[in-house]
């Protein structure tokens, strides 16, 4: 045997016991975010992938995607109350078009959270 290499009887196998959990959204709780992402110019980008996981600081892994339509609108609801960070990403072709940094917003509770992003010059 080579370097490295390890006989099968010194391998501990251990089964670790996974709990499934039914997450159900209730999509017309209005708790979420919104906004819209165009440029100083007034253009709105459309397609632009926004990301949110969290809330920050919890152990819950909370995780939503959505794309902006045509006015550069997106919308995610279902969230619950706290600090989210939001990340969003444009490719085209698979080339990375845009990647704007995280933002941070807070969602409070049976509301609805206005998060617009306006970018520099024009498309």
């Amino acid at each position: 045997m080579g370097i490295g290499s390890v006989f099968l009887r010194d391998i501990l196998v251990e089964k670790n016991s996974t709990t499934e959990v039914e997450v159900k959204i209730d999509l017309n709780d209005p708790t979420g975010v919104e906004g819209v992402i165009y440029y100083e110019s007034g253009e709105f980008l459309e397609n632009v992938e926004v990301r949110t996981g969290g809330p920050v600081g919890s152990s819950d892994s909370i995780s939503a995607s959505v794309y902006t339509d045509q006015n550069g609108y997106y919308k995610i609801v279902g969230l619950k109350e706290g600090i989210f960070s939001l990340s969003f990403h444009k490719e085209i072709k698979n080339l990375v078009f845009l990647n704007i940094s995280p933002r941070k917003v807070y969602v409070k509770n049976g509301s609805l959270s206005r998060l617009d992003i306006k970018l520099q010059g024009s498309k």
